[in-house]
Parts: C-alpha cells; sequence; structure tokens
C-alpha cells in the first residue's frame, strides 16, 4: 500500500521493536548465529549460548538480490526508475518512480521461488494500472506482468477471474518466465523463458521488481533443516520432523501454504496449543489445515479476497462466502483491507488476540 500510492509513507508502517514485544519476555538485542538442537541450545552473534527446555522459530525470509544480476544496484541508484514493495527502503521509491510515469513501458516481475504475500507481486501492478487510467494517461503506458507461474495466481477459482482482468485491462501477461538480470543504465530487463531455457530483453520506463526469497543462512545451514533450507516441521503439528521440543512457523517453516500473515495468524495458536500440549506430556492434539488468505488489491478501490488451505488441494475456504462472491472485486473487502487490518494488525494481531484467519 506505501508502493501502490494509497497515501501511505514507509514510517506508517514501522514501530520501535520494543513497543511490541510483551511485558516478562528477555529480549536479547542480538542474532542467532548457530543452533544446537542435539544439546537444546541457540549460539548468539555476541558469543554467548543460551539453553532452552523449547524452541520456536519464526525468523521469515530474506531477499536475495544479487540472484538478479544488477538488481541491487538499480534499486539503490535514485535515479534508476526500478523499485520494489518488498524492502522499507525501497517501497517509497516505488511510489516515486511510478507517479512520474506518464508514458512508456512499465514492467512488474515475480520470481521462480516462494516470496512473502504472493499476491503483491500483481497488487503494486493492478493499483498502478488503475492510477494511470484515473490520471488519464493508460493509453500511453504500455503494462506488462512477467511471472513464474503459468496463470496469474495458484489457485483456479482465483486465477480464472485475474487472468480475464489482465484480458479485459489490456495488460500483457508473460507467464512462465524469469527476471535474471536488470541493466539499470540502459534500462532492459533480461528474461529466461522456464519451458524452453530462451532469453530475451524488455526496455523499460519503470520496472518493479520481486527478488528471490530464501531462509536465512542460520537455519538452511542447520540440523533443523530441510533439503530446501527451511525448518522441517510437521505441517499440521508445526513440531520438527528432527527434534521432538523444537517448533517453526511462519516464512522460514516447510510447511507447504502461502507465506502470509493470515497463515501465521492460523498457525499461532496451533502452535502454541500443541506446545502447552509437549509440555504436560500429553499428545499433540492441534492441526494446522493450511488455511492461508491473500487480499488481491485489483485497483478501482476494489479488492478480491483469495482464501484456501493446504497444496496441492488448494481448497477454497472463504470467510464472508454466506454475504458475498470473494472471487468478485469488492469495494467493502478493500476497505476492511486499507482501513481495518492496519489497526488490528498493531493493536490486536502482534499482542497474540487476533485469532480470526484474514489479516
Amino acid at each position: 500500500m506505501v508502493g501502490g500510492h494509497l497515501g501511505f509513507r514507509f514510517s506508517d508502517s514501522v514501530r520501535p521493536q520494543q513497543d511490541v514485544i510483551p511485558p516478562g519476555v528477555t529480549w536479547h538485542q542480538t542474532a542467532v548465529a548457530s543452533f544446537q538442537p542435539q544439546k537444546c541450545t541457540v549460539t548468539l552473534a555476541d558469543g554467548r549460548t543460551i539453553s532452552y527446555d523449547s524452541l520456536v522459530i519464526s525468523a521469515g525470509i530474506k531477499n536475495d538480490y544479487d540472484k538478479i544480476e544488477g538488481l541491487k544496484a538499480s534499486l539503490d541508484d535514485p535515479n534508476c526508475p526500478v523499485g520494489s514493495v518488498y524492502d522499507g527502503a525501497y517501497a517509497d521509491k516505488t511510489d516515486r518512480i511510478m507517479a512520474a510515469v506518464g508514458a512508456g513501458d512499465c514492467l512488474f516481475t515475480q520470481p521462480d521461488c516462494p516470496i512473502k504475500c504472493g499476491g503483491a507481486p500483481q497488487k503494486v501492478m493492478w493499483l498502478w494500472e488503475s492510477e494511470w487510467r484515473r490520471r488519464g494517461v493508460r493509453g500511453n503506458v504500455n503494462v506488462s506482468f512477467f511471472t513464474n507461474l503459468p496463470n496469474m495466481f495458484h489457485v483456479p477459482r482465483y486465477y480464472k477471474v485475474l487472468n480475464q482482468m489482465a484480458v479485459d485491462k489490456n495488460v500483457d501477461t508473460n507467464f512462465q518466465t524469469n527476471l535474471v538480470k536488470v541493466d539499470g543504465k540502459k534500462q532492459m530487463a533480461h528474461f529466461k523463458m522456464l519451458t524452453t531455457g530462451e532469453t530475451f530483453t524488455r526496455p523499460f520506463n519503470a520496472l518493479h521488481v520481486v527478488p528471490y526469497m530464501s531462509p536465512p543462512e542460520v537455519i538452511s545451514s542447520s540440523p533443523l533443516a530441510n533439503a530446501a533450507g527451511f525448518v522441517d516441521v510437521d505441517k499440521q503439528t508445526l513440531k520438527s520432523t528432527k527434534f521432538e521440543n523444537v517448533f517453526a512457523l511462519g516464512d522460514c517453516s516447510s510447511i507447504p501454504t502461502s507465506k502470509t500473515a493470515a497463515a501465521i495468524a492460523s498457525q499461532a495458536p496451533v502452535l502454541v496449543s500443541n506446545l502447552l500440549h509437549r509440555a504436560k506430556g500429553e499428545p499433540l492434539s492441534a492441526a494446522y489445515d493450511g488455511y492461508t488468505s491473500c487480499p488481491i488489491l485489483v485497483g478501482d478501490g476494489k479488492l478480491l479476497l483469495a482464501e484456501f488451505l493446504f497444496a496441492p488441494g488448494l481448497e477454497v475456504a472463504e470467510t464472508f462466502a454466506p454475504l458475498t462472491d470473494q472471487a468478485a472485486p469488492s469495494r467493502v473487502l478493500f476497505h476492511l483491507k486499507r482501513d481495518v487490518f492496519p489497526w488490528v494488525y498493531w493493536h490486536s494481531f502482534l499482542k497474540g488476540t487476533w485469532y480470526a484467519s484474514i489479516v
């Protein structure tokens, strides 16, 4: 919403860390350097070793800018029209460079890897497509979307709507493609076809890039990780498949669901319940069903609310289904996302008192 010109600045999206830590929690203001799950200890970056009875890992995933040649230099150059809403350092820049567009080629990309908020690569595109129409310059702006997916989204109920929306709004869709290089000075983007390996280039007047992402190295290099580098956990109990007293949730875990705040909101009560059961020596009875949601901002003050369960079935699990068609863009759901959920996040979600699914 910062990079998509909805009136937010990055400063609206941050709080001091100490303000969101609950009372009674000891805060070690340093990173974890390594895990020793066989000894039930972690070593911190300052050299200290801390022991634990139970360990919960929720370290997120990191942006790997260097996996796309030339991307970091282009993002760091204030005069280069390359931005990304996936980093606070570049969100305001994204808004600035897109606002300066009155004509030309604007490209939006989505990489071939698990990412935070799978809908965000196209959300920012839809918001700017709508804004350019509002300003009366859309006819001079060519909008192109490049995604690793074979459709606009991975759940059939929603991608059918979004595919048609791309047609109706004259968005050039390039499926199963991957951005591999950015030449910021020449304003050229280099792509690779995932199906054939063929490469091609496209000029741009503005480019929004979603970087590659991966688990932090401290996790991927640890005994806790699976082959892909994520904390290897049972997808329902969220307990480590390797160590009885280790749990994980959120983006750093191996849970096969989209990496969203809504997923974490559903995982957290399951993890807490199972953590307490384990402390009492009881069976782990709580189970996560894979729920996640993706509120897709589609411009024109509307939103499509995708909600679904575990892959590969991707069964739809819609909260407002009795009241509205969630695959149809909604103005009411847009206002929930823009005006209500930010308040919920700061005042309830981070305090552990938000048990509803969508955020």
